[in-house]
């Protein structure tokens, strides 16, 4: 998520850290169930933190997928969120298309990168 936000604002060490890049990508590109999750940076420790350091979701998040039918995506079960796979990625795809017609419109002004630039 955190490299979405990374395509507009500049990542030089000390000027743009992590956290910042994660919500920002979360705000201008996600749909409100996800902004929802940002208090007290939750979504960030909960879900980015655990899944990019310790390869597992913790003990506040269940990760499952449609055909387990556990529940709705981002429901509270038990105290734990639970994150149904084929949404995340669908909502992650959503969040890609916008970014795309974002810099298409000239919303979202690219940053100067080392590869091309992005072919729409």
């Amino acid at each position: 998520m955190k490299h979405l936000a990374g395509f507009w604002i500049k990542s030089l060490w000390g000027q743009s850290p992590i956290e910042k890049r994660f919500h920002l990508a979360i705000d201008q590109l996600f749909e409100n169930k996800y902004q929802e999750l940002t208090d007290r940076d939750w979504l960030y420790k909960q879900f980015r933190c655990n899944m990019s350091h310790l390869v597992t979701t913790g003990g506040f998040i269940i990760l499952a997928n449609r055909k387990n039918n556990k529940g709705a995506h981002l429901e509270v079960i038990e105290g734990q969120r639970l994150f149904v796979v084929e949404n995340l990625v669908e909502d992650f795809h959503k969040a890609c298309q916008t970014l795309i017609l974002r810099i298409g419109t000239g919303e979202i002004k690219q940053k100067q990168m080392a590869m091309h630039e992005i072919s729409l």
